[in-house]
């Protein structure tokens, strides 16, 4: 039923035929008016909550578009484009990432890369993909997902949001014990703050751990 999410001033959703830019226009235009637009030739509504639109083939009540956008934001992980095109190059599987920043990147290069099965450089950080976890010392943040996206967006967010001090992994992150206050996620209009505060920190609102994590440093 559900065939389009605009949010964050992006297309999250678009399950129809029609390319994102067309999407942007309707939803942009429903965001501007504020009211259910319906397009006929397409036989959809776009319905405007808060700063999003949700797209669908079938009429709905407010309350219940607003119940499945909800849901919807949840479940959507809106990944950065720089981030997108570095995954690319990384291919699909379990892969460890690390990421190793600043001078200390020189250090490590010859013994991180026997290692790693890739080697990527951003020009202020050295990345390094791998099937097995690394062991060595040095400063650097580590991180293991079965998606690449997701591996390399853990090992970024802890590189920005933590003290490093020598080496630090993505699991280690639920040992903090810090006493914090949960950002309003109750509604559609939360949601949507929170997930746009925490994009330029890579943080998933999903995960408590991580909003501790820069909540923790004064970021809140």
């Amino acid at each position: 039923m559900v065939l389009v999410v605009y949010a964050l001033k992006k297309v999250l959703l678009n399950e129809t035929p029609h390319p994102d830019e067309e999407i942007v226009s309707v939803a942009t235009t429903a965001l501007k008016t504020g009211v259910v637009l319906s397009i006929d030739e397409w036989k959809m509504s776009f319905h405007p909550i808060s700063e999003a639109v949700v797209g669908v083939r079938s009429s709905l009540e407010g309350e219940e578009a607003e119940a499945i956008l909800y849901r919807l934001l949840w479940r959507v992980r809106p990944y950065p484009e720089w981030l997108l095109r570095i995954s690319e190059k990384i291919g699909e599987g379990r892969w460890y990432v690390s990421v190793v920043p600043g001078e200390g990147r020189f250090t490590l290069r010859k013994e991180m890369g026997g290692q790693a099965r890739l080697v990527a450089n951003t020009g202020s950080e050295d990345i390094y993909v791998s099937r097995f976890e690394p062991k060595i010392d040095g400063k650097y943040a580590v991180a293991y997902a079965d998606d690449p996206r997701e591996a390399l967006r853990r090992a970024y967010m802890l590189l920005r949001n933590s003290d490093l001090n020598g080496r630090i992994d993505y699991d280690t992150i639920d040992s903090l014990d810090v006493d914090f206050e949960v950002p309003d996620l109750s509604s559609v209009g939360g949601l949507l703050k929170a997930l746009e505060i925490f994009e330029e920190w890579l943080v998933d609102v999903r995960i408590p751990h991580e909003m501790c994590l820069v909540l923790r440093r004064g970021r809140s």
